[in-house]
């Protein structure tokens, strides 16, 4: 196996990477400056795509099959929001209806429902 790898600029922490087998598969993949994984590729046109907040957490993701999610947290970084292309939406966790969460998400709804 073949393996490439480059660090960020005065940092152990690496910035791209990829691997290659001895058929001729291989899979990319870059990190921001904190490690989190931001993009993955691979010989078979399969991706991925993340985007993080400033404390890491995950904020969005997104891959080649068309499957993709959202997330917010709270000043604690503890997971508020979750909502996915499956249809999936989730407050503090909890499974709610596509209503409920557009409710929850949107300071002009909740004012005229308050």
């Amino acid at each position: 196996m073949k393996k490439i790898e480059y660090y960020h600029k005065n940092s152990d922490v690496i910035a791209y990477e990829k691997t290659t087998n001895e058929n001729g598969y291989w899979e990319e993949r870059t990190y921001d400056e904190k490690g989190n994984q931001l993009t993955y590729k691979d010989s078979y046109s399969y991706w991925e795509e993340r985007t993080y907040d400033e404390k890491g957490n995950e904020l969005t993701y997104k891959d080649s099959e068309g499957y993709w999610n959202k997330r917010t947290y709270d000043e604690n970084g503890n997971e508020l929001t979750f909502k996915d292309s499956y249809g999936d939406y989730r407050i503090r966790g909890r499974k709610v209806i596509k209503e409920e969460f557009e409710a929850f998400t949107n300071p002009l709804v909740n004012k005229i429902t308050e």
